[in-house]
C-alpha cells in the first residue's frame, strides 16, 4: 500500500472538481503529450541519423501498418472469438441483420427553392 494513501482519514483531500484539480490535470496532460512528441521526434530523428534505408522502410511500413484494433467477441454459444476471420463474420452477420434493404422508393420532399434560382460561380 503507498505511503501517501489516507484511508480513513476525514480530513484527507478527496477528488473534486474544482478550478484548482483541473487546472493541475490540464498541466500533467500538457506535459505528458510534449513528453510524448518529444519521444517521437526523439525516434524519426535517430532513423534520419542512421542514414540506412533498410531501418527508413522498417520505419514507414510500421506507421503505416493498420492494427486490428477489435478485441475478443463472445459468440451466441458463449465461446470466445478471437480469430479475425471469425470476428469478421459475426460482425457482418450482426449488421446484415439490423439493416435494411433499398426499396428505391425515395421519399418526397417539398421544394424549398423557386427554379429560376440560379447559383453563379
Amino acid at each position: 500500500m503507498p505511503k501517501n494513501a489516507n484511508f480513513g482519514d476525514p480530513t484527507a483531500k478527496t477528488c473534486r472538481n474544482s478550478k484548482e484539480d483541473r487546472s493541475l490535470y490540464d498541466k500533467q496532460s500538457a506535459l505528458v503529450k510534449k513528453l510524448i512528441y518529444d519521444r517521437e521526434k526523439q525516434v524519426e530523428q535517430s532513423v534520419i541519423n542512421k542514414a540506412k534505408l533498410g531501418s527508413f522502410y522498417r520505419f514507414v511500413n510500421r506507421k503505416l501498418s493498420c492494427k486490428s484494433g477489435i478485441g475478443l467477441l463472445k459468440a451466441d454459444s458463449g465461446k470466445l472469438v478471437v480469430d479475425d476471420t471469425e470476428k469478421a463474420e459475426m460482425l457482418n452477420n450482426y449488421f446484415t441483420g439490423v439493416s435494411t434493404v433499398d426499396d428505391g422508393i425515395l421519399p418526397h420532399f417539398a421544394r424549398r427553392v423557386d427554379d429560376m434560382t440560379f447559383i453563379v460561380l
